[in-house]
């Protein structure tokens, strides 16, 4: 599914050419710490998985035509969140926006979303699976 009246206007700090926007939801299953591509520190886990409008994975593309293949986690632990939010093309109806950051090295990772239950919208493609003992 694509939004493509609604979404953020921001452009990943670095963008891999990978196999990320393929992945589905069963590649989040079972116990996997997730990390961020670019430092390796702890941003979330596959428990902390969860679906909003009926989907984990969402498909969006921004004003600019850039596309992000986002995954929904109700606690990111190792993200700090920046900016005013904001419901200005927020992707998610009745919820405000605001940036995302790796706490490890700034990178945007994603946004998170205030309203009724929050949660992170976190790029697949800035996330790599890493070992649980993986320093956060």
């Amino acid at each position: 599914m694509t939004d493509v009246d609604s979404p953020p206007g921001v452009v990943p700090v670095k963008q891999r050419q990978t196999q990320a926007r393929t992945r589905r939801q069963e590649d989040f299953s079972g116990e996997q710490q997730l990390c961020c591509v670019i430092c390796r520190h702890a941003i979330t886990s596959s428990r902390d998985a969860t679906v909003r409008q009926g989907n984990h994975f969402h498909d969006r593309t921004n004003p600019d035509g850039r596309r992000f293949l986002i995954a929904c986690f109700q606690n990111a632990p190792g993200c700090f969140v920046s900016g005013n939010s904001t419901a200005i093309h927020s992707w998610f109806t009745g919820y405000h926006w605001s940036f995302a950051h790796c706490a490890g090295c700034s990178c945007q990772i994603g946004w998170h979303y205030s309203g009724e239950q929050p949660f992170f919208g976190l790029m697949v493609e800035q996330l790599v699976e890493c070992a649980g003992d993986q320093a956060g």
